[in-house]
């Protein structure tokens, strides 16, 4: 038996243990633990609500509780509940079944239990940690509680419910609800995407990016579709069926937007380098972990700073930030589709067919160098967009979606690409020339196989690494 409650480190929610010594001696009470200074004010809170409640706090006795693990720091008012839950236990004013239980709650100073902020966060903790067996949460967060916990739960209004013993048995075992996917909705027909019209370039390179889920830089003139193609590949990509695993479902929570939205985040170019991989003190996430699981993008990713873009190569190798501080380390969770899209200079025209550059090559050259070569590399598509001509063929949404969910299915049954003898031939020829490292053999082979699934094709060919590779051309 054991009574617990919950913190968050960085995003990851932490079990803690509350004890107790409640001994005779000087009276005094003490939380000790690191405790923040909200943390520090429950004992008053405390204090004050088993007092008004129909319960005695014990004046006369020497109360100190620990907080396990006591290195982590712990942060809000959550806690409440469990001390008080604790002190009535070993005071022997109360009774508790023989469970490890899970306390959520802030105290009034009447009794009353009050919700606290990022239940669905915190509650998480009982599902990283299987010796939980019961949750108690305040009875307004019930209806929360439902959405995403699965498990023994109880709702409680007052202290005073404590001293009912039938109340204990008035358990609810949680299941959330299935998630329902958007093709389920009986308004799919009058989807925005679906009832689109898309060009036949757009068309294939939204296939292709929901497909493989590759970094795109989308580089051309104003009004040449790039913001439209990000919206859009969002749009279709929410379309998929997936279920959020525990971490997600933590994100969820801190972000506030439910389990079946596809994570986006989209900063705008003044945003700083902490708003961007997380940082601060203590640690909060950035947009990179705001988009964990779905699409980050960068639109006018010139305008950004160099640091806040070379920041990003970090998150896009090893799919996580690390930030350190003197006292802490917190690891954010970053593993997204990046998009950016970029003008070729400032003036937006540069090649483009629809407008004349007025830039200088001194001018375009700084613009274009604020995107550094480690960063580049991180791409696995580069392409250059004009202004449409408006004679392009259509392609509608739901052809497109249509086509993506038969090339799913086809990746799924074939499971691993091997590369023909001439694909082979192709990537020993041209590594160490064209193909200039293994991060870009890599990529190549990646887009080859992308390309592949597109055409139905059971291997690489070498025609789908030699697209591959143009994709991969320097656009500047």
């Amino acid at each position: 038996m054991g009574f617990y409650s919950a913190t968050l480190s960085g995003v990851t929610p932490v079990l803690v243990e509350i004890e107790i010594d409640l001994s005779g001696g000087l009276p005094f009470f003490q939380v000790v633990g690191l405790p923040d200074e909200i943390l520090k004010e429950s004992k008053t809170r405390v204090k004050s609500a088993i007092s008004q409640s129909e319960f005695k706090f014990p004046y006369d006795k020497r109360l100190v509780m620990n907080l396990s693990p006591s290195k982590l720091k712990k942060e809000g008012s959550g806690f409440e509940l469990g001390l008080a839950a604790q002190i009535l236990y070993s005071s022997d004013q109360i009774t508790a079944p023989d469970l490890n239980i899970l306390f959520l709650g802030e105290l009034a100073l009447t009794g009353k239990v009050r919700p606290v902020d990022d239940l669905l966060a915190l509650v998480q903790a009982a599902q990283y940690n299987s010796i939980i067996d019961l949750v108690v949460v305040p009875k307004e967060d019930m209806k929360i509680l439902e959405k995403s916990y699965s498990g023994a739960a109880l709702g409680i209004e007052h202290l005073n419910d404590f001293k009912n013993p039938v109340w204990w048995e008035d358990q609810q075992i949680l299941s959330p609800p299935k998630i329902r996917s958007m093709t389920e909705n009986e308004e799919l027909e009058q989807d925005s995407f679906l009832c689109g019209q898309f060009s036949e370039f757009w068309a294939q390179h939204l296939k292709m990016a929901a497909v493989g889920k590759h970094h795109y830089l989308l580089c051309g003139p104003p009004g040449s579709g790039k913001t439209f193609f990000a919206e859009s590949l969002r749009r279709l990509r929410s379309f998929e069926d997936y279920t959020p695993d525990i971490q997600l479902r933590v994100l969820n929570s801190l972000f506030e937007r439910g389990d079946h939205e596809l994570p986006w985040s989209a900063p705008h170019h003044s945003a700083s380098l902490p708003g961007i991989v997380g940082g601060g003190n203590p640690p909060r996430p950035g947009a990179v972990t705001r988009a964990h699981g779905g699409i980050l993008f960068l639109d006018e990713l010139l305008e950004f700073s160099p640091p806040v873009l070379d920041s990003l190569r970090e998150p896009l190798e090893k799919g996580s930030v690390e930030v350190a501080r003197a006292n802490h380390f917190v690891r954010f969770p970053s593993v997204f589709q990046l998009i950016v899209a970029t003008n070729p200079c400032r003036c937006g025209h540069w090649k483009s067919d629809f407008g004349t550059c007025t830039c200088s090559f001194p001018s375009r050259t700084k613009y274009q160098m604020k995107l550094s070569g480690p960063l580049l590399d991180r791409f696995d598509v580069r392409i250059f967009c004009d202004v449409p001509r408006g004679t392009e063929k259509k392609v509608s949404g739901k052809k497109i979606y249509s086509e993506l969910q038969e090339i799913l299915e086809f990746k799924k049954r074939q499971g691993e690409f091997k590369l023909s003898l001439g694909a082979l031939d192709y990537l020993d020829h041209h590594f160490g020339s064209t193909i200039k490292n293994h991060r870009q053999l890599k990529k190549i082979r990646a887009v080859g196989e992308t390309l592949a699934a597109l055409e139905f094709s059971a291997m690489i060919q070498r025609q789908h690494l030699e697209r591959a590779l143009e994709y991969q051309r320097p656009l500047f």
